[in-house]
């Protein structure tokens, strides 16, 4: 659910989430603010509530921010387009996480909600996003832990563990990985820098 509502003079979307992903993205909120990031990168955007949300709760920053959301579903991109209607600096575009049209260094934060174990090559994914990372960057990733608690779900063959998800994001060339469970441990938020020099392993390793 949401809904809309004037705020410094403009339309603001209010974006619902829901009870098992609010502490994890309000979190992620808090490192986007706390490190400064301006320009942010949601893959996976599907309707695109993360990018709207991100964008509601940094709007407050000195500096503002651009969120532009990606997918490959033109359904969902259209739906999220729609949504984004009242919100300047908000953005979606039909593209494919493994091969985005961005250029090197693009972007200070790549986000993502419940996605990646959804893209066909989520190792191609995170190498993507460490490209169009800036040095500096980081990467928030919220998704399902493949665990006791998500063994019924329809998707859990394709999570991750916390200990996959942590070496992938090394493999894809990020530093300083932490990774952060929801209370009921079903979800998780990982987090890792782009330092400056550092490159991904080749993915014949990855």
């Amino acid at each position: 659910m949401e809904k809309s509502g004037k705020k410094g003079g403009c339309v603001a979307v209010v974006v619902e989430l829901l009870p098992n992903e609010e502490a994890l993205v309000q979190e992620l909120c808090r490192r986007l603010k706390q490190r400064g990031a301006r320009r942010i990168l949601d893959v996976g955007c599907g309707t695109g509530k993360l990018a709207l949300f991100i964008a509601e709760m940094l709007r407050e920053q000195k500096e503002g921010c651009v969120v532009v959301g990606i997918d490959t579903d033109t359904t969902k991109v259209k739906k999220a387009r729609e949504r984004a209607l009242s919100m300047k600096f908000v953005s979606f575009e039909v593209q494919s996480a493994t091969q985005t049209r961005f250029k090197d260094g693009s972007f200070d934060a790549v986000v993502s909600l419940k996605a990646l174990h959804e893209i066909s090559d989520a190792y191609a994914a995170l190498r993507e996003a460490f490209r169009v990372l800036r040095s500096g960057g980081s990467i928030f990733i919220i998704d399902w832990v493949r665990c006791p608690a998500t063994e019924n779900h329809a998707h859990f063959p394709l999570y991750f563990t916390e200990e996959s998800m942590r070496d992938a994001l090394i493999n894809a060339g990020f530093e300083d990985v932490s990774i952060e469970k929801s209370k009921s441990g079903e979800l998780m938020l990982a987090s890792g820098l782009k330092l400056r020099g550092k490159q991904p392993i080749p993915s014949s390793s990855a």
